[in-house]
């Protein structure tokens, strides 16, 4: 084939900024996230980025009132119509509530403290939990971003890892 040929019919390729055709998937995720949805996650994925930004600096957290906040109005909220999809969420919900629990039960706060040993384990642990919950929300707007729905810029909580 010529070069002329070529030039005539150029071939377009999909742009990662296409919108992909809905699916009845798509469309009943995509509802679900207009009807607060985003909210909910949004507030998550906010909350948990920043108190595991302040641990990845060094910085003691034990103050975990607005996850908890987060995580609260998460859970109340209805469940994703796509279950691959909902799993995911479930997922990141109860791994930030268990890595919030260890790290608790490792502080100073807890009701029964734990041995020192033990005590930085937990806390560990917990980082680690917080750590994959973290991820399974980031998995989570991939997911979003696969059905068709981009975040409002000022809203999107990962702009700054974009």
């Amino acid at each position: 084939m010529s070069v002329k040929a070529e030039q005539a019919h150029p071939t377009r390729t999909p742009t990662p900024t296409s919108p992909p055709e809905p699916t009845p998937a798509g469309e009943l995720v995509a509802l679900w996230y207009k009807q607060d949805g985003s909210e909910r996650y949004n507030e998550l994925a906010k909350r948990t980025r920043g108190v595991h930004d302040l641990h990845e600096q060094g910085r003691g957290v034990i103050d975990f009132e607005n996850l908890s906040a987060a995580l609260r109005g998460a859970e109340a909220h209805q469940e994703i119509p796509d279950a691959p999809t909902q799993a995911v969420w479930a997922n990141a919900q109860k791994q930030t509530r268990s890595g919030m629990a260890d790290v608790l039960s490792g502080s100073s706060l807890a009701l029964m403290p734990l041995p020192e040993d033990e005590a930085r384990e937990a806390q560990a642990r917990g980082w680690e939990k917080i750590g994959k919950g973290l991820a399974e929300l980031k998995d989570l707007d991939a997911r979003f971003r696969a059905f068709g729905i981009r975040p409002d810029v000022l809203k999107d909580p990962w702009a700054a890892y974009n």
